[in-house]
């Protein structure tokens, strides 16, 4: 049942996912809600990071991460909040190292600041 359910969120995100998007952009936008539509998309951006670390659970604990690091998947937890555990860990692999300096170029020392001591 589970399978079946992925695909049918996966079907409607794409098919109304975009429109969704540009109609909600274009109506705060239009309305001078620049806060707010950036708000909206930082949420996004954070459900979609969420929706990643369970993804990609088994491939980054395989090749992210070493065998007893915090692990991937939890979809309550960002991958940068996991990076950034292993990072103080020192529990990356080459892989985990690559990325962590990547989001550390494009956001200065972010898997730090994204740790979630919550999750």
């Amino acid at each position: 049942m589970g399978a079946i359910l992925l695909l049918i969120s996966i079907f409607l995100k794409r098919l109304i996912g975009k429109v969704a998007w540009v109609y909600t952009s274009l109506l705060l936008l239009f309305k001078g809600n620049y806060k707010e539509w950036a708000d909206w998309n930082k949420q996004l951006a954070i459900a979609n990071d969420r929706y990643g670390n369970v993804l990609l659970k088994y491939a980054s604990n395989m090749y992210v991460i070493e065998k007893d690091g915090y692990k991937f998947g939890n979809g309550k937890e960002t991958i940068s909040s996991v990076i950034g555990k292993n990072l103080v860990l020192n529990k990356l692999k080459k892989t985990g190292k690559i990325i962590n300096s990547i989001l550390n170029y494009l956001d200065s020392n972010h898997s730090i600041e994204s740790i979630d001591n919550n999750v």
